[in-house]
């Protein structure tokens, strides 16, 4: 008995031999970190996807920013400019909880917590310049729908919306 081992043609030829290398090199490809070859969409409920855990996140984060800031709001401060900073706190405060929340999220959805951490920081810096951006945006919008708004109803229906309802529009 020899202690060769010999292969014939026919035993290389094998389409086996070909399943089993491919099967190889998919596991070692998901050893090394790289994504598993897709076989096709899933049929899963939407529940069960990341991004309605994403959405329910960034609600109960708005939420939670909204429920911190309200009892210190005044809407008629607003009006009268004494209540920018209010606002800005609330708005900003909702974009950074917002951000926070999905970060940390989907690092506990992978269930690695420094990620989650990490992940929550950025969510929560990306979420106050977002407010950063749409309180600029939405501050622009105000002023031309305001000006748009004097030029319909005129000055005075403007200046009490309480009183009439052209003003409010």
């Amino acid at each position: 008995m020899s202690d060769k081992m010999r292969i014939t043609y026919d035993e290389l030829n094998d389409p086996r031999v070909n399943e089993v290398l491919a099967r190889q090199e998919e596991e070692s490809a998901w050893r090394a970190g790289a994504p598993a070859e897709k076989a096709g969409e899933a049929k899963t409920a939407f529940i069960h996807r990341s991004w309605f855990y994403l959405l329910l996140a960034g609600l109960v984060g708005a939420l939670i920013a909204w429920a911190l800031v309200e009892p210190y709001f005044d809407d008629s401060m607003v009006m009268r400019d004494e209540g920018t900073a209010a606002a800005l706190i609330m708005l900003l405060g909702v974009g950074g909880l917002t951000g926070l929340m999905i970060g940390a999220v989907e690092g506990l959805l992978a269930r690695n917590y420094a990620r989650a951490a990490r992940c929550g920081l950025i969510g929560l810096g990306i979420g106050i310049g977002g407010g950063f951006v749409a309180l600029i945006a939405a501050g622009l919008a105000g002023m031309l729908i305001g000006l748009v708004g004097v030029a319909i109803v005129g000055e005075e229906a403007a200046s009490d919306p309480q009183h009439h309802f052209a003003g409010f529009l």
